[in-house]
Formats: structure tokens, sequence, C-alpha cells
């Protein structure tokens, strides 16, 4: 009997400790604590907080032209826009300075900051890209147009999408990237706009010539090849020699021999005729040059006393100027109306006048800088001389004439020698 209970007692703790490994398992919990499940917040690039900024507007050392102005032109708008102390600078870094690295910097166009060069790099296409990282704020394009369509889009829409109550702050990892095709300049729309122009001009060609003749006048082309005029002045009297260049490698492939053509001050090529006229600037002188022995054909006294001279393709005609007076003529130089350049700045007499380029619609008038000025211009008036604007060309060096080949601008440079540029005419962003 009492090994009964026992074996009971038994039966009854071992049917407790079953129950007790049968009870069902608590849910596993699904929902993380409260303070696991908050989103984390968006890492921000301050760039101006309270009208303080510690960021600084960096541009290439190499850089020249637009993008130098236009650096500064970045720098002067936004410490005008935030009245903040931003800085500028270029790229070059300095071994007794922080490492930059980790500097606060606006990268304006090609830097050689990594930022810079990866977003050149990604930049496979015509269009610009506006990057944020930790520390950088990097804005790069594939040309001139692109880079102001970049800077406009920085200004006009990042920065107000990015500001509230004081603050300019962009997300870290910001990237817009934007294609943009190259339109070829439209003088009349640009002018229509009432914005300021400039040209940026890159080296194409430098030529040095020998036995005294070095300083360069006019010069064109007739889409084949590039003619320059280079002058020797001995005792008073100047003679000149004509480079002939292939456009296409601009290399000189033909020098003329020593030719009696005064200042040559500019040239055209005569797309009718197939043959070059200088102007000498000497009783009224034209001369005539046959371009494949490069001697004069003819020489023509004009009553008009001409300082410029361009070939008009579109209608066969010659405009000749003088001062602020010009004229169109056929051909044969027959005068068929006058005009004068009108409504100008008066400031614009400061600098020297020089050759010129014309076509059906526009005429180019390159002046140069004199003593207490920066810069060339061009002055641009329409068929009728009526001005309508002022390009400005960043460069010291003595302008001298401006020509065409296609579409392709050039302008041409006396440096004590000949120095030719490509010359590409922008909106200047403000």
């Amino acid at each position: 009997m009492k090994l009964k209970k026992i074996i009971s007692v038994f039966l009854l703790i071992c049917t407790l400790f079953s129950l007790c490994a049968c009870k069902p398992e608590e849910p596993e919990q699904t929902t993380a604590p409260e303070s696991e499940c908050e989103t984390p917040k968006e890492e921000k690039l301050v760039f101006v907080e309270d009208g303080k900024t510690d960021f600084k507007t960096i541009r290439s050392e190499n850089a020249e032209g637009y993008y130098i102005d236009t650096a500064r032109t970045v720098y002067r708008k936004l410490k005008d826009e935030y009245s903040a102390d931003f800085k500028q600078g270029e790229d070059w870094i300095n071994p007794l300075e922080p490492d930059p690295r980790s500097a606060h910097e606006l990268l304006l166009f090609d830097t050689n900051r990594e930022e810079s060069k990866a977003a050149m790099a990604d930049l496979t296409f015509d269009g610009y890209i506006i990057r944020v990282t930790d520390c950088k704020i990097v804005i790069v394009g594939s040309g001139i147009t692109q880079c102001n369509a970049a800077l406009e889009d920085f200004f006009y829409s990042i920065i107000p999408a990015n500001t509230a109550e004081g603050v300019t702050a962009f997300p870290v990892g910001l990237e817009v990237k934007k294609e943009l095709a190259d339109a070829d300049f439209d003088f009349g729309e640009a002018i229509s706009k009432g914005k300021s122009l400039g040209a940026h001009i890159t080296e194409v060609f430098k030529y040095s010539g020998q036995g005294g003749f070095g300083s360069s006048q006019g010069a064109t082309s007739d889409g084949e090849y590039v003619y320059i005029a280079i002058k020797k002045n001995e005792g008073g009297t100047e003679t000149d020699k004509i480079v002939k260049v292939d456009a296409k490698t601009w290399e000189v492939v033909q020098v003329s021999e020593e030719l009696y053509l005064d200042h040559a001050n500019d040239m055209t090529y005569d797309f009718a005729g197939g043959q070059l006229a200088v102007v000498n600037m000497v009783g009224g002188v034209i001369s005539f040059i046959d371009t494949e022995s490069l001697t004069v054909t003819k020489s023509q006294s004009h009553p008009f006393f001409t300082s410029a001279i361009e070939y008009i393709e579109e209608n066969g005609q010659y405009l000749l100027r003088a001062g602020n007076g010009f004229i169109y003529t056929d051909g044969e130089l027959n005068q068929i109306s006058s005009h004068t350049v009108s409504g100008y700045p008066a400031e614009l007499d400061k600098y020297t006048g020089q050759g010129m380029y014309a076509d059906s619609k526009y005429l180019y008038i390159p002046r140069s800088p004199t003593a207490g000025l920066a810069d060339n211009i061009i002055i641009v008036c329409d068929s009728e001389g009526k001005y309508l604007t002022t390009v400005t060309l960043a460069t010291k060096m003595e302008s001298e004439t401006i020509f065409t080949i296609g579409k392709q601008f050039y302008v041409s440079f006396n440096k004590s020698c000949n120095v030719i540029c490509e010359m590409e005419f922008y909106e200047v962003f403000e």
C-alpha cells in the first residue's frame, strides 16, 4: 500500500513537469523598441547658418578667361546674397596650410580636388553635374554653356529649395545630372535678354617671324588656310610678309617674299575673286594678293581712307571702315552706301581701334586696351552701324582682327609675334 502511494506521488510530479514543458511559447516580439524605430536623420552639409559660413570657393590655378571671371562672380554673388564671410582661392595646395581634403569648399569647374576629378570622369555627356559630399559642393560642366546652366540651377533652384529659417544646408549625397547640348551662339537672342557678353579664348597657333618680321597685323581665312600679315619696321619703312597656315593642322605651309604693304592693318578673303585684299593704310591703298604665289597682283587707291576691310560672302560686297565711318562697295570697290557706327558708350573710345569682321547681320570691331585698361573689347553693331553691345575679351594681348572658319570665330593677336585663338562667345553669369 505504501508503495502504491509513492508511485502515485511520482506520477503526479511527472505530470506536472510535463504540463510545464508543454506550455506554449510567447510570440516573438516583431516591433522594435521605440528608440530603435526612429527614422535616422538625413545628414546635411551646412552651407550658411545665421549669416556665418566656413566655405571657400575654389577654382583651378590654371583657369583662364571665363572660368576666372565666373569664379569671381560666384564669390561676389555669395557674399552679397548672404552677407557671409566666404573666402575664395585656387586649388594650389599650400603645404603650410591645413590639409584641404576635409575643408568645406565649393569646387568650381575642373579643379585638382578628387571630388572634381570624380565628377569630371562621370561627365560622359554634354551637360553638367552638381554633387554634394560630406564636405564639398562640386559643380562641373562640359563647356561654358553647361557651366552657366549649372550655376543658374545652383543659385536659383537648389539653394532656395534647401534654405529655411536662416540656414542653407544640402543633403549629403545630393546629385543633379542634366544633359545640355551646345548650340550656336545667337547674338540676337543674347542681346534681347540684355545680358552682358564675354568671349573665352583658347590659343591654337603661335608664330614668331625672323629677320625683324615679328609684329602681327591683319589675318583672315578662306576656310582651308589662314593668312597672316607680319610686319617689319626699318628706318620708318614698313614692309610685310604673308604667312600661310593649314587651318586643320595649324602648320605653316608657305611664307611670302618681302612685300610693300605698309602697315597691313587688316586683311580679308574675297571668295568671289579667290584673292586676299589687304589694307595698306597709306594713300588709301588696298592690295590684292594671289593665294597661291602670295604675290601682289594689283594695288588700288580708294578715296575712302580705310583702316579695316571685310568681304561679306553672303552679298558679295566689301565693307571698308575708317574710324566710326564705313561704306559698302561692290566687288570692284564702287561705293554702294555709307554709314556711321553710332550709339555706343563714349568710354569705349579709350580703346585702340583695330581690324574687324562682318557678316550680313553684324559688325564685330575689336579694340585693344590702352594704359589703365585691363581687357580687350569687341564692339558689336548691326549692319547699318547701330550699336548693340560690347563683348569683353579678357586678355591684355593686343587684338588685331577677327575672322571665322565655318562657324568658329578666331581672333588674331600681336604679342611681338602672332597668336591666334579660338573664340567662344557666352552670356556672362550675373
